[in-house]
């Protein structure tokens, strides 16, 4: 943290965050650090000192190598994959969800379909049809147990192999492997005010990912980012990759 002057936006309640997201932290307090944004002011902001090299063009380097590395080992299984969603849950077996890139640009990212066909054009009627979930929609802007979700589906979430796709993000840029998460375009007000994650590549995994993923709020993952975005070294993004490969071992997904 030395490289790093820290200006609070906040009070006190939100310095308190800094022990439970230390450095390459896997493990996370979800339900303490959303107590304490519940009464807190705006996020702790950080102020980066000089670019390190890791940062300018080390951390494209990773994303290429150990992307391509990723991506061509785990193409017959994708391939099998999607042939299993086309013959379980038909065509199209890729669906292109529209997300925040870098600078606010939006980019289809591409994952193996687990939903219906036409799931989007169902969510308004769910969630008047059923207000528990409409609660939890407007809380989290996701529906963890989506009854939208095919038989397949559910395995892929579980297992996060629908995001196998997402490495040749990785491979032209539009995503890193480490970062901040894919915003929806929907959630691009709550962005707004934090310059830092828009100016960002997203990522196929980081700190959100394992913290928790749909079991954390959105203002918390939001300060989940705001402090990797400030704290980006090899070491740390490593041990993203690897806390990550022991959520998918685990099947945290969700």
């Amino acid at each position: 943290m030395s490289r790093l002057n820290m200006t609070s936006q906040g009070t006190q309640p939100m310095e308190a965050l800094r022990p439970q997201m230390s450095e390459g932290e896997a493990e996370v307090d979800v339900e303490s650090i959303d107590r304490m944004l519940v009464h807190a002011a705006p996020i702790l902001r950080y102020r980066s000192a000089a670019p390190t090299f890791y940062q300018r063009r080390g951390k494209r380097l990773l994303d290429i190598m150990l992307g391509t590395v990723l991506f061509v080992g785990l193409l017959p299984i994708i391939a099998v994959v999607a042939l299993a969603v086309l013959l379980l849950s038909g065509w199209p077996v890729l669906y292109r969800a529209k997300r925040v890139g870098r600078h606010g640009r939006p980019f289809h990212m591409l994952k193996l379909r687990t939903m219906v066909n036409g799931a989007h054009h169902m969510l308004a009627d769910l969630l008047e049809a059923k207000p528990m979930l409409a609660r939890e929609y407007e809380e989290r802007l996701k529906l963890p147990e989506d009854p939208r979700r095919t038989r397949i589906g559910a395995i892929l979430r579980r297992f996060s192999i629908d995001e196998l796709p997402q490495l040749w993000h990785v491979i032209t840029g539009e995503m890193s492997l480490v970062g901040p998460r894919p915003y929806a375009v929907e959630e691009i007000a709550l962005l707004s005010s934090y310059p830092e994650i828009l100016g960002s590549t997203p990522a196929i995994t980081g700190p959100w990912q394992v913290a928790g993923r749909n079991e954390i709020p959105p203002q918390v993952r939001i300060a989940l980012d705001v402090r990797y975005v400030a704290n980006i070294t090899l070491a740390q993004d490593l041990r993203y990759v690897l806390a990550t490969l022991k959520c998918l071992v685990r099947a945290d997904g969700q």
